[in-house]
């Protein structure tokens, strides 16, 4: 669609169909994936807030998720395991937000393994990166509650350092990434707390009336910049991510995922779409690695996806 905005998050994890399209997505992959391996299909973090939310219809719907996935295996020796994907301005927006979920309402009353075995988080730096989660914190916090990270989006956002002026220079740049299709959540730090706005044009506006602080937006730009013009870029995040993945988890799936490149400014176009993707899945293949080195023999393979 030219315009998708809020419909991405629907129909949301209350409603059937949401289930039911999961379920689809399980029966295709398990009839793809090779015998005796494992996938992770990532889902977003409940849907957008807005409405009298059904946690527990949410939750429900999940746990019948969680039900299919553990006969699944059973049947096939496949593993499957959805990845809940918090992200800025959703119902679960941060670990924190997940870790409430899953002991308030997905937990309780059952069985733990048969629920953390098969619905565990995707991690996107990007989603965590705006919000202002440390990578560490976030990776931190879903080993210590027994949440386990299904996959990782390698994602970086833009960044930006607003005076109290404006910054008229970094503001007519920010300009330049307003676009009708993707929703892009903004969130601004400042000394006394962190203003958010559903969409880049707010942000912009009222950045303008004089506002100061660090700006971050969810809007996904190749993993290989570390800065443009007058902006720059989250990109230490990931490598800040990689490093506590390799520490505290034993994921190892890892996604390179900026999906905008059709909606870039001009200045950030990749002439050829194929060479861009694979300098950011060179550029990520470097750092993996490095760090798969000191943990591995070094002829393993690290596995990359986009």
């Amino acid at each position: 669609a030219d315009t998708v905005k809020y419909q991405v998050y629907e129909p949301d994890w209350s409603r059937p169909q949401r289930l039911d399209y999961t379920v689809n997505l399980i029966r295709i992959l398990a009839r793809l994936m090779p015998e005796e391996s494992q996938a992770g299909i990532s889902t977003l973090p409940l849907g957008w807030p807005g409405h009298a939310f059904d946690y527990k219809k949410a939750a429900e719907n999940l746990i019948r998720v969680a039900e299919l996935l553990r006969v699944n295996e059973l049947r096939t020796g496949k593993l499957i395991h959805l990845d809940i994907e918090p992200e800025p301005g959703c119902i679960l927006g941060s670990s924190g937000d997940v870790v409430s979920f899953f002991k308030n309402y997905l937990l309780p009353g059952r069985v733990e393994n048969d629920i953390l075995r098969y619905i565990r988080v995707c991690h996107d730096v990007c989603h965590a990166s705006v919000v202002f989660e440390g990578q560490q914190e976030a990776i931190a916090n879903y080993v210590a509650n027994g949440i386990r990270i299904g996959k990782v989006h390698v994602s970086s956002a833009i960044e930006a350092e607003i005076d109290s002026d404006g910054s008229r220079e970094i503001l007519e740049q920010l300009k330049s990434f307003q676009e009708d299709r993707y929703l892009h959540q903004t969130y601004l730090k400042q000394a006394d707390g962190i203003m958010s706005y559903d969409d880049l044009p707010q942000a912009i506006d009222d950045v303008g009336t004089g506002r100061e602080g660090t700006l971050r937006c969810h809007f996904h730009v190749p993993v290989f910049i570390e800065e443009f013009g007058h902006l720059r870029t989250t990109r230490q995040e990931i490598v800040d991510c990689l490093d506590s993945i390799y520490q505290m988890s034993d994921c190892r799936d890892f996604e390179v995922e900026t999906y905008a490149w059709t909606v870039l400014p001009d200045e950030l176009k990749a002439d050829d779409l194929a060479g861009g993707i694979a300098r950011e899945l060179l550029w990520t293949r470097e750092r993996l690695e490095k760090l798969a080195a000191s943990e591995q023999p070094a002829n393993e393979a690290v596995s990359l996806r986009t």
